[in-house]
């Protein structure tokens, strides 16, 4: 976390850093942010440095250079979701996948689960494809979402809220829409995952 004051920090030593001569002092920072001390500013440097915010460059400070992305995220395999009929919740399957990094806009929260069942196959999920869902327990109608429905039971859906009652609506018409007064819902369907044989 970054204070009112480390910010003043950070945004003097990003704006020092474009002017010609290169890394800023502490003195110079210290100037550039309107603060008298130079030892405070050092206190709240190191705090930039340790949170990756700022590097040293021999005495003097630099903002730090943005992160290299490796092109993938590894996102935790938490079980199966049933596309048809409820199943018991999170049969485990195995550790972490890897995922590309711009189907995930977040790093942490995500999980994958194995689909069972064909009844999104009109949304083009299968049985067999993984669903990337971000773990929230919000979605708004026409959100594609997995639900608890009683004790153990999940499944994936489209959700749909009409007059205070949820509706957990199938893309297949073999399969019926479920009705229920209350509802917790596991998190949204951000992604699908398809090997082809």
């Amino acid at each position: 976390m970054v204070t009112p004051k480390q910010k003043r920090i950070l945004d003097a030593v990003r704006a020092l850093w474009t002017h010609p001569g290169g890394a800023p002092s502490l003195r110079d920072v210290a100037r550039e942010a309107g603060l008298r001390s130079p030892a405070t500013v050092h206190r709240h440097v190191a705090h930039l440095i340790a949170e990756g915010l700022l590097v040293k460059e021999g005495g003097r400070i630099a903002p730090a250079p943005p992160p290299v992305s490796t092109g993938v995220v590894a996102i935790p395999l938490i079980g199966t979701v049933p596309a048809g009929h409820p199943l018991e919740v999170f049969e485990y399957l195995g550790p972490e996948i890897d995922v590309p990094d711009w189907l995930v806009p977040r790093r942490s929260g995500m999980a994958a689960l194995k689909v069972r069942g064909d009844s999104m196959r009109d949304a083009y999920i299968g049985d067999g494809d993984i669903v990337v869902i971000e773990m929230t327990p919000r979605a708004d109608s026409g959100d594609m979402v997995v639900a608890a429905l009683d004790d153990n039971e999940i499944t994936l859906k489209r959700l749909r809220i009409e007059d205070g009652a949820y509706w957990l609506v199938p893309e297949n018409p073999e399969f019926q829409p479920m009705k229920r007064d209350e509802l917790r819902i596991i998190g949204k369907v951000k992604a699908v995952l398809r090997q082809y044989a």
